[in-house]
């Protein structure tokens, strides 16, 4: 069972326009396809989401104000948080579900394109209740006393940025510590040294004969005469339950040997809140083992609200690691500002969210970034693109080093965070379909042959190198460029007029007149090359 997506009306930064927000899906194969990667800037509703499907499932604690959470331009309007879960739901409410809500449940499992799902909202207007889609009637219904036993079918876990380092560390029945144990240990109670431990327990506690039961034998008898005396026949005796793992758990603590033994809750932040995230990784581990475990488990979630908070690059990428191993059967949400969860291969795993009238959500639900995974041009350099608001494209390693020089001594400085370089101009197509899906703005500054089909033929002939080409045929690049810039301009395609970025600047990011690097004659005077590509840098700056 997984979460298929999700609507947020009038919660904090989410304002009335109830637009639905999509998941990706483990397939229980692929490392990361259940990975769900939030970027965007402060306020733009990534932590709010995790807030919100808490709110779905556990309304507010008691040290919560409904008015706090509700969006400051539409305080008088009610929250509403409605989740759809697919796939697999009666199996769930079979094994998770207590047996006199089972019926209930299943009512309201409904199917499309012969899939399961359960549709279920909370209100602010009502914080005691969820509601259940009635697909038949098309109207959501309350059920009394569903709200505890709708928390039993599924589990979240959340890692806070804001949370009380304390927190972190606990291992009760709530928490990512103790849930995150329980799933690395969920076996125990079926080996042989449990079933030892309660056979034990039993003989301690429970036997007439020779445990605590015994010495309470007097106690029974008088208790029992009593009862008789003034409420009727009955017979009365202890019983001993055997502790439960659960139990044990909450009153686990770790202990920390750093030269001075003492416990975690007493170290720095940075430490505490590492515990969750290293056991994330044990976690990782534990289900990788397990890749051949057929039992039916119960659906967990993580959320983890910015990981590189007290963690070192490499730590994120072993974290991230841990991530992609999990998210292959559990549905994972990472709300992050580093780019160390982003890697090439998961860039239809983005979700980027944006605050401008109101929150919107850009992710590739078409998986049209299909191609771009699959032609490996999405380099590390490139995944600083999801956090800029805009993105100048060049053709390659030496346009980027001669442009950036250039900009740091012509007041362009403001460009240099911008700048991003392709495999050529024939990704540009590629990359302006990235930039169209996450509503982040483009620009490409190319060299002349772009446009230029004489130029295209003969560089396929195999004559890469020959510069000297170029320059030979400047008078019909001249031509096709005066013809086709301005329309090209309007796609946010800026050419400069000769065939190489060496043409106009040297190795200091200078123009100059006369031969380039290569020793070719290159037309055109100093003032005539600057004056282009200011007019071009002008250009990318205003977009």
């Amino acid at each position: 069972m997984i979460i298929k997506d999700i609507k947020i009306k009038n919660l904090k930064c989410f304002g009335n326009s109830d637009k639905e927000i999509s998941f990706h899906i483990p397939d229980g194969k692929n490392l990361g396809s259940g990975l769900n990667i939030l970027v965007g800037k402060n306020n733009s509703g990534k932590s709010t989401m995790f807030e919100a499907i808490d709110f779905l499932r556990n309304s507010i604690s008691s040290t919560q104000n409904i008015s706090d959470l509700k969006n400051n331009k539409n305080s008088n309007e009610e929250i509403e948080v409605e989740l759809t879960f697919s796939g697999g739901i009666t199996e769930i409410i079979d094994n998770f579900s207590q047996d006199n809500k089972k019926d209930t449940f299943k009512k309201y499992v409904y199917k499309e394109n012969d899939i399961e799902h359960i549709k279920i909202i909370r209100s602010s207007a009502n914080l005691k209740e969820v509601k259940f889609w009635d697909n038949t009637k098309l109207e959501f219904k309350n059920e009394t006393g569903i709200d505890a036993p709708m928390k039993k079918l599924f589990e979240l876990n959340f890692v806070w940025a804001d949370t009380n380092p304390n927190d972190a560390v606990k291992f009760g029945a709530t928490t990512i510590c103790g849930n995150l144990l329980r799933e690395i240990v969920q076996d125990f109670e079926e080996t042989d040294e449990y079933i030892g431990f309660k056979k034990n327990f039993h003989n301690t506690f429970n036997d007439e004969k020779t445990g605590l039961k015994a010495k309470l034998k007097e106690i029974e008898e008088k208790t029992q005469k009593i009862f008789l005396e003034q409420f009727g026949e009955a017979k009365i005796s202890f019983h001993f339950d055997e502790p439960k793992v659960d139990s044990f758990f909450k009153n686990t603590k770790i202990k920390v040997h750093d030269g001075e033994e003492t416990y975690m809750e007493e170290k720095g932040t940075g430490m505490q809140r590492s515990v969750a995230l290293a056991l994330l990784q044990v976690y990782a581990e534990k289900l990788s083992e397990n890749k051949d475990n057929d039992k039916v488990l119960k659906p967990v979630y993580l959320f983890i609200d910015e990981p590189e908070v007290c963690l070192h690059p490499q730590a994120q990428k072993k974290l991230l690691n841990a991530l992609l191993e999990i998210s292959k059967s559990r549905q994972v949400f990472v709300s992050t500002h580093s780019p160390y969860f982003i890697e090439p291969s998961l860039v239809g795993n983005v979700l980027r969210f944006k605050n401008s009238n109101g929150i919107e959500v850009f992710t590739d639900t078409k998986q049209e970034l299909k191609e771009i995974k699959e032609n490996r041009v999405f380099f590390f350099h490139h995944r600083d693109i999801f956090f800029s608001g805009k993105a100048i494209f060049l053709e390659g390693v030496t346009d980027i080093e001669r442009l950036s020089l250039y900009c740091e001594s012509n007041n362009f400085g403001e460009l240099l965070e911008d700048l991003y370089f392709l495999g050529g101009c024939k990704d540009a197509e590629l990359f302006k379909k990235l930039c169209s899906i996450f509503d982040i703005k483009s620009a490409f500054v190319f060299d002349v042959d772009y446009i230029n089909s004489d130029l295209v033929k003969h560089l396929k002939n195999g004559d890469k190198q020959d510069k000297e080409w170029h320059r030979k045929n400047f008078n019909t690049y001249k031509m096709d460029f005066e013809s086709k810039k301005s329309d090209l301009q309007k796609q946010n395609i800026f050419l400069l007029s000769r065939p190489d970025i060496m043409d106009f600047l040297n190795e200091k990011g200078e123009t100059f007149s006369g031969n380039n690097s290569k020793g070719f004659a290159v037309t055109g005077t100093e003032a005539e090359k600057k004056t282009e590509i200011d007019f071009v840098l002008n250009a990318v700056k205003s977009i």
